[in-house]
C-alpha cells in the first residue's frame, strides 16, 4: 500500500534519499537545510521521510541552492566530482 511516487535518480536513490546523502556529505542538519533553503523544517522532515507529496520544483530549487548544487547534480548518477 505504498502511495509514494518519488522521482528516482540514476543511482536508484529517491530524491529524498539523495538529499539526505548530500546533507551527510556536507555535514548539514535538516534544521540548517531548512534555514538555508527557506523550506519549513516540518515540511522538509516529512518529505525527506517520504511522507506527503513529493518535493515541488520550487522547493527542489531552493534545496539545491542551499546545498550549492545544480538540480542536475541532484539527479546525476553520483554526487562525487571526478577529476579530469
Amino acid at each position: 500500500m505504498d502511495n509514494n511516487k518519488h522521482v528516482v535518480t540514476h543511482l536508484g536513490l529517491t530524491v529524498p534519499a539523495k538529499i539526505n546523502k548530500l546533507m551527510q556529505e556536507k555535514n548539514i542538519s535538516q534544521y540548517q537545510l531548512a534555514e538555508l533553503s527557506g523550506v519549513p523544517q516540518v515540511t522538509l522532515s516529512r518529505k525527506l521521510r517520504g511522507l506527503g507529496k513529493p518535493f515541488g520544483l520550487d522547493e527542489l530549487g531552493a534545496i539545491c541552492e542551499a546545498l550549492e548544487i545544480s538540480p542536475s547534480d541532484l539527479l546525476a548518477a553520483n554526487s562525487e566530482k571526478t577529476a579530469a
